[in-house]
């Protein structure tokens, strides 16, 4: 390497053109414009930092001052009164973030700490409190376990009506359900007591719709026909202890009361036993209420016998408590005078009910009301009552036949307690499970147990199943709950897993254990299917489907649906089962083709989303829709008119029901009983 250090080196040599050197002028003009852009930048740059910070600040400082807070607490007592909702199931943290919202507490670690151990703030009931902003949070445990901080709560007797009735012997005056109501709401906010008066709850009765008022479909016409007087709506809040929003609007605080009151009565079971008894809710809760004047508990029963007896008979009902009603008093005797007033409730004037419930009538009243003692008259009839009201139309209501009310426990049927179940769903009042559960139990002698229709969405289903008494041996559940009922299962049989979804909820020792027999609804109903299958749709029960027709051994299935990525889950399910499967779009243009291939087709769909697609649809040889009422859906008729078979939905419910049956109940189901059920609401 020695050689080549004397060689010369290389020198750069310039490519392009000839730079042109710069004057001192241009240089310097050039560097002003540099650090021009540099201040530039650098302002930027500290706007910038300047705004991270800020935020970081405010941010920063609303989490600290939420937690931590500069001082921790507040000292003095308070600014002003205010009232909070405490709701159920909140914790201490919980309470202390409310708390904090509305200004009561500086921070919520104040409260937790002042909280810890106070077994009064451990149990603190939900509803609505007064309390005061800017105050220790000492001062707010002290307040929130004070029961006279509590406010908005409401407790109705049973038997009591709309307005305030007098006692004709004593001159003492009962407080009716509307002055209970007005004291619940009054609250005292800085010495301004505020109350939602009687006249404005009079008012909201009389003048607002039923839909405002949230009068439950059963109730609706009744309330219609008399107009516009308050008391279109007694009996519809039912007997109990609620919150009410000591701010909210006499129309809201009776809205809230009146729905609440649909679900306790649901829970009493009206509308399922009125459902499978032939008869109106509303006709019920009216004789119940009747039941509940005229008598004492132990012959409420015996009572309830005469009323239906007397309306069979066409013979007015003569009770006094319909005359006192309207005047607003309790008399035991009633004068010529008072029996001769024309009212839509005096039951001496003409036959028939009274025009609406003339009290709010307890549990026992609904029972006697639902089952009367046994006796002669309309229970023992193999003819059917058409009951009138006093009030201008006609009840459609139908007594049933003795074979529904006095069926007898078989000697060889082994002792049972009375045990709930239901069914949940959204909307729910279209259901017919209560007739076939119903049917079930009668013929396997379970006399005392009972099956409702209770209106659920799937955010609810946890805490209404959940708060199920150790009674409730089965759910029933329908769309939309079908996914949230498999989530919430301690249990889970394994086809429910594979499908994904639950329509079944069993009480076990363990909990709930969630199964889905509408599989077994697929494959009663079809009895037998082979070749190619078409699923239409992809809902809760489309999965369901897909299983059931791998189960009865089809060849291959299609899955018809808008959405890919719920179709793809189930091209998959039935590709997991062992059956190819594929997925096509419900406005492919090779739907017709696909169709034609099939030999058998499930829809899932709305009746009126089926429809739109008829021409492509109706040659199907065998369809099973799961739509079931009104009867014949427009798909089906087409199928029909086409030379196919349409199978109702009714016979999906059949079937999954004969499943259900002998979960709940431990008994082989009984088949025939249950179809005769099916056959009366086919």
């Amino acid at each position: 390497m020695a050689e080549d250090v004397d060689r010369p080196r290389a020198e750069p040599v310039a490519v392009g053109p000839h730079r042109h050197r710069m004057s001192r002028a241009d240089r310097r003009k050039r560097s002003q414009s540099r650090r021009r852009r540099r201040r530039v930048l650098g302002g930027l740059a500290f706007t910038v930092l300047v705004a991270v910070v800020a935020t970081a600040v405010v941010f920063g400082g609303k989490l600290w001052h939420l937690m931590l807070g500069a001082g921790n607490d507040y000292t003095g007592t308070g600014k002003h009164d205010l009232v909070i909702q405490i709701e159920a199931g909140d914790s201490t943290t919980a309470v202390g973030e409310t708390l904090y919202k509305h200004g009561v507490v500086k921070t919520v670690r104040a409260f937790v700490d002042a909280a810890h151990g106070n077994e009064a703030i451990s149990s603190i009931q939900p509803g609505y409190y007064r309390m005061r902003t800017e105050i220790p949070a000492a001062n707010a445990v002290a307040r929130l376990a004070d029961p006279k901080s509590r406010v908005g709560r409401l407790v109705i007797p049973e038997g009591r009506q709309l307005d305030d009735t007098t006692d004709m012997k004593t001159n003492v005056v009962t407080p009716g359900i509307l002055t209970l109501i007005s004291r619940a709401t009054c609250v005292d906010l800085d010495g301004n007591k505020h109350c939602v008066a009687v006249a404005d709850l009079r008012a909201a009765a009389s003048k607002n719709t039923p839909a405002m008022l949230s009068v439950p479909p059963w109730a609706v016409e009744p309330v219609i026909e008399l107009g516009d007087d308050h008391r279109r709506i007694e009996g519809l809040i039912a007997p109990g202890t609620f919150n009410v929003d000591p701010s909210a609007s006499a129309g809201a605080v009776l809205s809230a009361l009146i729905s609440a009151g649909a679900v306790e009565y649901a829970k009493a079971g009206l509308v399922d036993t009125a459902t499978s008894l032939g008869l109106s809710p509303y006709d019920i809760l009216v004789v119940a209420s009747l039941v509940q004047q005229e008598a004492n508990v132990q012959d409420f029963p015996k009572v309830a016998q005469v009323i239906y007896n007397r309306l069979h008979e066409h013979r007015t009902l003569e009770f006094d408590s319909t005359v006192n009603y309207s005047l607003d008093r309790r008399e035991v005797a009633t004068s010529d005078a008072d029996r001769a007033l024309r009212t839509p409730w005096n039951t001496y004037m003409a036959e028939g009910l009274p025009a609406t419930a003339i009290c709010s009538p307890g549990v026992d009243a609904l029972h006697a009301a639902e089952h009367p003692a046994p006796g002669t008259g309309c229970i023992s009839s193999p003819s059917t009552l058409r009951a009138r009201r006093c009030s201008p139309g006609i009840i459609s209501s139908i007594w049933p036949t003795s074979s529904w009310l006095n069926t007898t426990v078989s000697s060889t049927a082994p002792a049972r307690k009375a045990r709930k179940a239901g069914v949940l769903g959204s909307p729910i009042a279209h259901s017919r499970s209560p007739q076939l559960h119903l049917a079930a139990y009668r013929a396997l002698g379970l006399d005392d147990w009972t099956y409702e229709r209770i209106e659920c969405t799937a955010e609810q289903l946890p805490a209404v199943v959940g708060g199920f008494g150790p009674e409730w041996v089965g759910v029933s559940v329908t769309m939309p709950g079908k996914f949230a009922a498999l989530r919430f299962a301690d249990e889970r049989t394994a086809r429910a897993e594979q499908v994904g979804s639950a329509n079944t909820l069993v009480r076990t020792p363990r909990g709930w254990r969630a199964d889905n027999t509408d599989i077994d609804g697929v494959t009663g109903a079809l009895g037998a299917a082979s070749g190619d299958a078409v699923v239409l749709g992809s809902g809760g029960t489309a999965p369901a489907a897909v299983i059931g027709l791998a189960q009865l051994g089809v060849t291959g299935i299609t899955v018809v649906a808008r959405n890919p990525g719920k179709a793809a889950r189930l091209v998959d399910l039935g590709t997991q089962a062992g059956v190819a499967s594929r997925f096509c779009a419900l406005d492919d243009a090779g739907l017709p083709d696909q169709v034609a291939a099939a030999q058998v087709l499930i829809s899932t769909l709305p009746a009126d989303v089926a429809a739109r697609y008829i021409q492509a649809l109706a040659g199907v040889p065998v369809l099973l829709d799961a739509i079931y009422h009104p009867w014949p859906t427009p798909l089906a008729a087409a199928v029909t008119d086409a030379g196919g078979r349409a199978i109702s939905g009714l016979q999906m419910l059949l079937h999954q029901a004969f499943a259900q049956v002998e979960q709940f109940t431990g008994m082989p189901a009984p088949r025939d009983a249950m179809t005769c059920a099916l056959a009366e609401l086919d």
